[in-house]
C-alpha cells in the first residue's frame, strides 16, 4: 500500500538523518570543544613533564607560594588557554597563600597527544599522582579548581580522593547539554560531570555569571542540585564567561580563605 511505502521511506529517512547527526556531532564536537592550537610558551619557571598512562608527555608547572606550609591549588584551565597564558591568575592564587600546580591537556602547550575526554582525564590523573607520590602533596591540603572546560577533569579528579575542596568556575554539566541537541545521541558523553558530581566527597563551590552566553548559569545550578548539601552556588548578576575573577573576587577570596589550611600537614617537595 502507498501509505506503508511512505511510512517505510519516512522511517528510513529518519534513521539515516539520525545516524548522520551522530556522525556530524562526532566530527564537530572535538573541534569545538578543543579549539586551542600551538603553545604560548617555550619554557616556564617550575616546568615539569610526566608521562601519562596513555604515553603522552604532560607538561605542568609548580608555582610555589612564599608561605611556609601553604595549601596547594591544583588548577585545570579552560579550552582556549594554556598554562603560559594564566600567569596573572597563578600569581593571584599565590597571593591568597596557595602553591599552584597546573597542567596542559594533550595537544595544549608542550603536552603531546590529542585532546579527548579520556586523554584529558588521564593527563590530569598522571600529574596528580606525580604531585602526590613524588612531591608529597596531600589531598587533604589540596583545593582542586576547574574553570570552564577544566571543571570536567576537576570534578573527575575530585571523585578519586578526598580533597580539601572542589571549586568549579563557569563550567558545564555535560558537553552535549551545552550543544542543546533535540535528541539523545549514540555517542558517549566525553565529560559526564552531572552524573558523577554526587560522588565528590569534599565541599563543592560553584561560581557562575548570570550573563554567561558561552555556558549558561543553569549548568552550575543543575550541578549544585545534583551535588546536594555539599555544594554552595555563587551567581553573579554582572558575571560573564571570562570576568568572574574580577566581579566575583571577594567571594572567591572568601572561599579560598575558608579552604586554605594554614597548618598544612606537608610541605610541597620540589622535584629535582
Amino acid at each position: 500500500m502507498p501509505s506503508r511505502s511512505l511510512l517505510l521511506l519516512l522511517l528510513i529517512g529518519l534513521a539515516v538523518s539520525y545516524i548522520g547527526l551522530n556522525f556530524l556531532v562526532r566530527w564537530i564536537y572535538p573541534r569545538q570543544l578543543f579549539p586551542y592550537r600551538g603553545s604560548s610558551y617555550e619554557s616556564l619557571p617550575g616546568l615539569i613533564t610526566v608521562k601519562s598512562g596513555d604515553g603522552n608527555e604532560v607538561a605542568f608547572i609548580v608555582q610555589p607560594s612564599t608561605e611556609s606550609g601553604a595549601s596547594v591549588l591544583f588548577y585545570l584551565h579552560g579550552n582556549g588557554e594554556d598554562i603560559g597564558t594564566n600567569a596573572d591568575r597563578f600569581a593571584w592564587f599565590n597571593d591568597q597563600g596557595y602553591t599552584v600546580i597546573a597542567l596542559d591537556y594533550p595537544g595544549y602547550g608542550l603536552t603531546t597527544g590529542t585532546p579527548t575526554g579520556e586523554s584529558v582525564r588521564t593527563a590530569t590523573l598522571a600529574v596528580w599522582e606525580y604531585a602526590r607520590d613524588e612531591m608529597q602533596v596531600a589531598a587533604e591540603d589540596t583545593v582542586v579548581w576547574g574553570r570552564s572546560l577544566g571543571g570536567a577533569p576537576a570534578t573527575f579528579l575530585a571523585t578519586q580522593e578526598k580533597f580539601r575542596g572542589l571549586v568549579l568556575e563557569s563550567t558545564f554539566r555535560s558537553v552535549f547539554a551545552v550543544a542543546n541537541l533535540p535528541v539523545p545521541l549514540l555517542i558517549a558523553e566525553p565529560f559526564p560531570t552531572e552524573s558523577i558530581i554526587a560522588e565528590v566527597p569534599c565541599p563543592i563551590f560553584l561560581f557562575h555569571g548570570a550573563l554567561d552566553r558561552t555556558i549558561p548559569a543553569s549548568h552550575s545550578q543543575k550541578l549544585a542540585e545534583e551535588a546536594g548539601d555539599s555544594a554552595e552556588l555563587f551567581l553573579f548578576p554582572e558575571g560573564e564567561h571570562n570576568n568572574l575573577r574580577f566581579v566575583g573576587e571577594n567571594e572567591m577570596i572568601q572561599v579560598l580563605n575558608t579552604l586554605r589550611r594554614r597548618d598544612a600537614t606537608s610541605e610541597v617537595k620540589q622535584p629535582h
